[in-house]
C-alpha cells in the first residue's frame, strides 16, 4: 500500500538541516535518507496548480474567479457542480525505480476535470435570452428585467492534463524534483451568469448551456488577437 507523506516546511527544513550538518562534519551528504523519509513509495497529492496560458495570463486552479452560486445544467434542469475542484487536481504514486532510493517512477494519472474561467479578447457581448431569464427568474424570484440586466456571458474553460508517459522523480537532500511530460486538453463551456446588484436578496445563479466550437467561434471573433509574451520575474526557485 502506498504511503501518503505531506511534507511540511519543517520537514524540508530538518532534511536541509541534516544535509548541511554533515558538510560541516566533512562526510559526504547522503541523499539516500529523504528516501528513507519518504518511504520506498510514497503518493504526491497537487492542490494547486498555476501556469501561464496565452491570452488569459495565469492559468490558477482552484480558479478563485468561479463565482459561488448556484449552476444548472440547462440540458438536464438539474443542478450542477462541474465549475467547483475539490484538491487534490492530480495524485501520483511514486515507488523506486531500482536500487538507487533516490531515483523514482511515478504513474500516469490524469488530473481531474480543472475549470477556470476566460475571457477571450474580443468575444462580443452575449444578452441572456428570453428561456434563461426565465430559469434564473424562476429560483430567484427577481423581476425579469432586473435578471436581464444583471446577466453577463459566462465562458469557462475545462481542462485536464493527460500524461504522456511515466513520470519521474529524483530525491536530492531536502529537494523532490518531478519529470513530467502531459498535454493539455480543454473544451469551453458556455452559459449565463446572473449577479445580483446590491440590495437585492438573491444568490448568483449560472445556465450552462453547450460547449463552443472553433466554428462559433470564428464566427463571433472575426480577427484572433495577436499572441501575447509571460512577463517573468526570477526567484531563487525559478520563474514565476
Amino acid at each position: 500500500m502506498a504511503r501518503r507523506h505531506r511534507l511540511a516546511r519543517r520537514d524540508f527544513l530538518k532534511l536541509a538541516s541534516l544535509t548541511a550538518g554533515l558538510s560541516l562534519t566533512g562526510l559526504a551528504p547522503r541523499p539516500a535518507r529523504a528516501a528513507l523519509h519518504l518511504g520506498g513509495r510514497f503518493v504526491q497529492e497537487i492542490d494547486h496548480a498555476e501556469l501561464y496560458m496565452t491570452h488569459y495570463a495565469f492559468f490558477q486552479e482552484p480558479d478563485p474567479s468561479i463565482v459561488a452560486g448556484i449552476y444548472i445544467d440547462a440540458a438536464t434542469g438539474q443542478p450542477t457542480n462541474e465549475l467547483f475542484l475539490t484538491p487534490p487536481l492530480v495524485r501520483h504514486t511514486f515507488r523506486s525505480a531500482g536500487r538507487n532510493p533516490t531515483q523514482l517512477v511515478g504513474t500516469s494519472d490524469t488530473s481531474k476535470l480543472l475549470p477556470y474561467v476566460v475571457d477571450p479578447p474580443g468575444f462580443p457581448p452575449q444578452a441572456p435570452p428570453p428561456p434563461i431569464v426565465g430559469v434564473i427568474q424562476s429560483i430567484t424570484g427577481v423581476p425579469a428585467a432586473i435578471v436581464a440586466a444583471n446577466t453577463q456571458i459566462l465562458l469557462v474553460a475545462i481542462g485536464r492534463f493527460v500524461a504522456d508517459g511515466v513520470p519521474t522523480a529524483r530525491l536530492r537532500g531536502a529537494n523532490f524534483d518531478v519529470t513530467k511530460i502531459a498535454r493539455f486538453e480543454v473544451r469551453i463551456r458556455t452559459g449565463f451568469l446572473f449577479e445580483p446588484p446590491a440590495g437585492i436578496p438573491a444568490p448568483p445563479v449560472g445556465v450552462l448551456v453547450g460547449y463552443l466550437d472553433f466554428g462559433l467561434l470564428h464566427q463571433l471573433i472575426q480577427q484572433p488577437p495577436p499572441r501575447t509574451r509571460p512577463t517573468w520575474s526570477c526567484t531563487r526557485g525559478g520563474p514565476r
